[in-house]
C-alpha cells in the first residue's frame, strides 16, 4: 500500500520593524511555524500558504519567496520553507511564540537542522541588505502598492471590485494576483525585466488576434504589470477532447504564419531574435558549459554530457539542413502546451508569452506531441492528425513532404533551442537559479 506524500511547510515570518523572526517553542525545541498536508500544491502557488497562516495564527501575510525545498521521492516527504510578509501591525505572537533576534537565535535548540542554515542566511541578509537582483514582488510593501493600483484602475473603468485582492502564485518568473469583480475574476501578472517584451506583445496580440489572446485591461510598464480579464474557459489540458487539441494546433500555426509578416515589429517591441545562426552559436556555448549541464550532480551525468558533445556535429548539420527550407521566422511561444491554451467560446486562446521569441516557428511544438500521446492513448492516428493540423497553414511555403521533413528536424533541435534560451536569456538574470536550473538538463535529456 502506497502512503500519500506528506508536504511539510515552514514559514519565516519577520517582525514588522525589527530584524527578528517568529519562533514557536515546542516540546522538542524551537521551530518556525509549520504544518503538514497531503494535498499537492506546486511550490510556486501561495494562496493556500497565506490562508493557512491566517487560520493557524490569525495573521495576515503575503508570501515573498521560497527559501528552501527538499524532496525525498523515496519516502514521499517534501519540505518547503517560505519567507512571508507580516501585514498586521497589531498582531502579537501566541503564548508559545516569541520574536527572536540573531544573537538569541544562535543559542536556541531547533527542531529541524534545516532551519538553522535557512535562518542564518536570512538574518545575514537582514544585516547586509537585500540583493539588488531581488524581484520587486519579493520585497515588503510591493503587494499593497500593487493591489491599490489594481483597484484604482478597475474603478476607473467602472468595474466594481467585490472582494480583496489575493495573491495566487509567486516565484522569480512572475507573481500572479487575482480579484473578484462584477466583470468576473481579474488577474494582475507581474513580470521580471528579463521578459521585457511580454507586456507589449500581449497587448499586440489582443489588438491583432483578439479571439485567441488574453483581454488586456491595463498595463503598467514602469512596474511591469499586466491586468487581464479572466479567460472564461477551461485550459486545454483539463479537457481530453481531441478535436479541441487538434484545432488549437492548427490555429496556433495560422497565428504564427501571420506573425511572420510582423517579425520586425515583434523584435522592435523587445522579442528576442533567435535565428538558426544564433542557435548554432548557442548550442556550442551551451554544451561547453559543464556547470549548467551537471548542476552539482542533479542534472546530466558525465556520460550523458559526453554523448551530447559527441553529437554536436550532428546537431550543427541539422541546423544547416533546416536553413534550406523556405520557412520564415515567426513568433515562437517558448512554452506552448495544453496548460497555456484555454478553450473559450469554441476556440483556442493562447497565453503566457514570457518565453517567446522570433525564431523558427516549428520549435514551439517541442512538447505538444508528447502531451497528446499521453492524453489520447486510444487515438491511434493522433500523431498524423496533430502534425497535419499544424503543417497545413505552412503549405504556402513548402510541399507537405518537405514540411514533414522540416518538422522532424525541428523536433530534434527544439530541446536545444529551449535549453539554450534558459542558458542565455533566463538563468543569468535569476537570483535563485535553483528554481529553474534543472530545466536545461530536462530539455537536453530529450535528446538522449
Amino acid at each position: 500500500m502506497n502512503l500519500p506524500a506528506i508536504y511539510e511547510y515552514y514559514a519565516v515570518i519577520p517582525h514588522r520593524t525589527q530584524p527578528a523572526v517568529l519562533l514557536l517553542h515546542t516540546e522538542n525545541g524551537w521551530s518556525l511555524p509549520f504544518w503538514q498536508t497531503t494535498t499537492l500544491h506546486f511550490w510556486q502557488t501561495c494562496d493556500h500558504i497565506n490562508r493557512t497562516i491566517q487560520d493557524l495564527l490569525a495573521l495576515r501575510v503575503i508570501t515573498l519567496r521560497c527559501l528552501f525545498i527538499d524532496q525525498d521521492t523515496q519516502t514521499g516527504h517534501f519540505i518547503r520553507v517560505h519567507e512571508l510578509e507580516n501585514r498586521d501591525e497589531q498582531w502579537f505572537p501566541p503564548v508559545n511564540g516569541s520574536w527572536i533576534g540573531f544573537s538569541e537565535f544562535k543559542t536556541l535548540p531547533l527542531t529541524h537542522p534545516m532551519q538553522r542554515e535557512v535562518l542564518e542566511a536570512w538574518f545575514i541578509e537582514q544585516i547586509e541588505g537585500i540583493p539588488l537582483q531581488r524581484r520587486a514582488w519579493a520585497r515588503v510593501g510591493w503587494f499593497d502598492e500593487t493591489a491599490y493600483w489594481v483597484v484604482e484602475i478597475l474603478r476607473g473603468q467602472d468595474i466594481v471590485v467585490s472582494d480583496v485582492v489575493e495573491q495566487i502564485r509567486t516565484w522569480e518568473r512572475s507573481c500572479l494576483l487575482r480579484v473578484a469583480t462584477t466583470l468576473g475574476p481579474v488577474y494582475c501578472k507581474a513580470v521580471p525585466t528579463m521578459f521585457p517584451h511580454e507586456l507589449p506583445l500581449t497587448q499586440h496580440l489582443d489588438v491583432h488576434y483578439p479571439p485567441h489572446a488574453p483581454k488586456v485591461l491595463a498595463v503598467n510598464r514602469q512596474r511591469s504589470l499586466l491586468l487581464l480579464r479572466d479567460f472564461g474557459g477551461p485550459k486545454l489540458g483539463e479537457r481530453a477532447v481531441f478535436e479541441w487539441w487538434e484545432e488549437a494546433v492548427h490555429t496556433f500555426a495560422t497565428l504564427q504564419r501571420e506573425t511572420a509578416t510582423r517579425a520586425d515589429s515583434l523584435i522592435a517591441m523587445g522579442c528576442p531574435s533567435r535565428t538558426l545562426d544564433d542557435l548554432t552559436d548557442d548550442i556550442r556555448t551551451l554544451l561547453a558549459d559543464t556547470e549548467v549541464l551537471f548542476v552539482g550532480g542533479k542534472g546530466l551525468t558525465s556520460p550523458e554530457i559526453a554523448t551530447l558533445r559527441a553529437h554536436l556535429p550532428h546537431f550543427l548539420n541539422l541546423c544547416q539542413e533546416l536553413r534550406t527550407y523556405q520557412l520564415p521566422y515567426a513568433l515562437e511561444h517558448g512554452d506552448f502546451g495544453p496548460t497555456n491554451v484555454a478553450w473559450v467560446e469554441q476556440r483556442p486562446l493562447f497565453f503566457d508569452w514570457s518565453d517567446s521569441s522570433v525564431a523558427h516557428p516549428f520549435f514551439s511544438m517541442c512538447f505538444f506531441p508528447k502531451e497528446m500521446e499521453t492524453s489520447f492513448p486510444d487515438t491511434p492516428d493522433w500523431q498524423m492528425r496533430q502534425r497535419s493540423a499544424y503543417l497545413r497553414p505552412w503549405m504556402r511555403y513548402e510541399s507537405l513532404e518537405r514540411l514533414t521533413r522540416a518538422f522532424e528536424i525541428a523536433q530534434r533541435l527544439a530541446p536545444l533551442h529551449h535549453a539554450s534560451r534558459y542558458h542565455r536569456f533566463i538563468l543569468p538574470h535569476m537570483e535563485a537559479k535553483w528554481e529553474m536550473a534543472l530545466m536545461i538538463p530536462a530539455y537536453l535529456r530529450c535528446l538522449l
